[in-house]
């Protein structure tokens, strides 16, 4: 039977990977000596092209090192911000977040002074007051901070802090965004969100300190 060039070309990837027996490789290489396409094909298929020009394959990686570094810039910043948020929030709670005080005999109280005034008296220390102004009738009241609460062994410390003087005839109302001259002062209670009722602290007509 002659051996067609169908034949030898489906041969020719064999050869050339060399793993034909020495027999068939006899057969293909005595077809080759004789057919010169099939010569031309064997050549063909054992040429490796040359690239015309040098591909540069960092630049990929270049890229995917950028976008890679982006992101954990991206992470690390995200990180940063909420320890950061984190701290100012436990700061803000354990320093300046106010705490109302609550009312408790004998520990805030009023004396008539002095220049038609009367002082208000807090025992221990606190954080910040406020004062508002109704009918008359003035009502007070104390915040502390977690910090100043805890930081002392006992609940509040013996002596007495002279928080504001209170003037009976000339204080100023603050309550709606401006000062305004009040009327004769009637009396002075004290009442925190802690408080049910107003505690009754001084009243004009007896002028008497209720403790």
């Amino acid at each position: 039977m002659k051996i067609t060039c169908d034949i030898i070309q489906d041969l020719l990837p064999l050869y050339a990977d060399d793993v034909l027996s020495d027999d068939s490789k006899k057969l293909v290489e005595g077809h080759l000596a004789e057919c010169e396409d099939c010569s031309k094909s064997l050549a063909s298929s054992l040429t490796i092209p040359v690239p015309s020009g040098i591909v540069d394959t960092s630049k990929p990686l270049r890229k995917i090192k950028k976008k890679l570094l982006k992101r954990s810039a991206i992470i690390a910043l995200t990180a940063a911000a909420c320890v950061l948020l984190f701290c100012a929030g436990i700061v803000y709670y354990v320093f300046y977040d106010e705490i109302p005080i609550a009312y408790e005999p004998g520990r805030i109280t009023a004396k008539e002074a002095y220049d038609e005034t009367v002082d208000v008296y807090i025992q221990g220390d606190y954080y910040g007051s406020q004062s508002e102004i109704h009918n008359g009738n003035v009502y007070i009241s104390f915040t502390t901070s977690r910090w100043i609460d805890r930081r002392s062994l006992y609940k509040y410390d013996d002596a007495k802090f002279h928080a504001f003087a209170v003037s009976k005839t000339n204080l100023l109302d603050n309550s709606k965004g401006k000062a305004q001259k009040s009327e004769q002062i009637k009396a002075i209670y004290y009442q925190s969100d802690y408080d049910e009722k107003p505690h009754l602290l001084w009243r004009a007509d007896t002028k008497n300190q209720k403790n």
